[in-house]
């Protein structure tokens, strides 16, 4: 096989790129590799290193190592050398094809962002449009109830009921969350320490140090259960919104 030697500055090390051919414009190798000269003093540097890498009986065996350390750093920086000497070429075009793309890859990304946060800011408005709707939904069905309480009619107390589980059937559907096509909207709970005194009477496993996430999400998914408000001593609950797109 041919070789195509490259001899560097500032060290006898060379590199063999092998079975080159062109692809896409630019070179592809089969195999890069040192040259059998580099490769052989790179095995004797290994070997020396080696066999002075071992316990030391007095101050010659001192030098001797010594000695050794100076030769693997100068033989180091003479394999950076040849690195970065080889690399040079790559890493200009590199540099320049980064500067093609990279700068327009960052603007879709900042865009991607700013689209994110204003679909969140829709979520957000449409979930509070939807909890005032479900709210108003709920005042009617205990309105209902509370009219079934009092009248003395069979027929109108009835229909006082079947309006009220009607009204709670429509706040339990506007609760529901919709979805655009390809777009799925979920809420999620952050917890905030805002009153330490009174936060450290939580249990241990809600607060330590910090407080527990997971216990405040099964605490949660409890009162809401029971349709109890999110409060805890010392707590801020903070309600938010996040955007995923497939």
């Amino acid at each position: 096989m041919a070789e195509q030697q490259k001899t560097l500055p500032l060290t006898n090390l060379e590199l063999a790129y092998l079975n080159g051919q062109e692809h896409g414009g630019a070179p592809t190798f089969k195999d890069v590799r040192l040259i059998r000269d580099s490769q052989y003093r790179c095995e004797q540097i290994l070997k020396e290193a080696r066999d002075h890498a071992k316990t030391l009986h007095n101050d010659k065996d001192l030098e001797i190592c010594a000695q050794s350390i100076r030769s693997i750093r100068d033989f180091r920086t003479e394999l950076e050398v040849l690195r970065e000497m080889e690399r040079k070429p790559w890493v200009h075009i590199l540099s320049q094809i980064d500067a093609a793309l990279v700068p327009i890859a960052t603007q879709l990304i900042d865009l991607e962002r700013a689209i994110k946060v204003e679909m969140a800011h829709w979520n957000e408005k449409k979930q509070e449009g939807v909890r005032r709707e479900k709210e108003k939904l709920e005042a009617k069905a205990e309105e209902e109830r509370q009219r079934a309480k009092f009248v003395e009619d069979p027929i109108k107390q009835r229909a006082a009921h079947a309006a009220a589980n009607q009204y709670k059937l429509e706040a339990r559907i506007v609760a529901k969350p919709k979805s655009a096509k390809g777009v799925d909207t979920f809420t999620y709970f952050r917890y905030e320490i805002s009153n330490r005194p009174l936060a450290a009477k939580l249990p241990e496993e809600a607060i330590s140090l910090q407080l527990h996430y997971h216990w405040f999400e099964e605490e949660r998914k409890k009162k809401e259960k029971l349709h109890q408000e999110l409060i805890w001593p010392g707590i801020e609950v903070i309600r938010e919104t996040r955007v995923k797109v497939h």
